[in-house]
């Protein structure tokens, strides 16, 4: 079990999680501290490959598409290494030259639930006003969806 900024929590291999998607696990908002830690985790998991169960972007890739610097990368993935979100091997080719990173990617599992915030309760009348807003959005739907055809 592992503990940071007052949360037990556990790790388990992305590869749990359902397929066709970049998902992000709940937990994660109580875990990663920084914009640029959740952009890279984020990243990871759209770079995810369910045949190998792990991801393969280059540093260089990853700051690109991010558009973050080539140091905010490393220092984020370091970050996350040290919080166990991610396992990082060095991938060599036969010559045993460095080639790529391979990040295998872990999600947490909260052991002690914290309440975080209180669910509103909402007035009959703020009910009313959710009700008709989709009302209105699935009106518009329904007629670009029309348009369409």
């Amino acid at each position: 079990m592992i503990k940071r900024h007052g949360v037990k929590y556990s790790v388990r291999g992305y590869a749990r999680l359902d397929k066709n998607f970049t998902q992000i696990p709940n937990d994660v908002f109580r875990i990663i501290t920084s914009g640029n830690q959740f952009l890279v985790y984020s990243y990871l998991c759209y770079r995810y490959n369910s045949d190998y169960n792990y991801a393969f972007p280059s540093l260089k890739t990853i700051a690109k598409d991010c558009n973050i610097s080539l140091s905010t990368v490393q220092r984020s993935i370091k970050e996350l290494e040290d919080l166990k979100l991610i396992v990082v091997l060095k991938f060599e080719n036969k010559e045993n030259k460095h080639v790529n990173n391979i990040y295998k990617i872990f999600y947490p599992i909260i052991h002690e639930e914290k309440e975080i915030y209180e669910i509103p309760q909402l007035t009959q009348e703020q009910l009313k006003q959710l009700e008709s807003i989709e009302k209105e959005i699935y009106e518009i739907v329904e007629e670009e969806e029309k348009d369409e055809e």
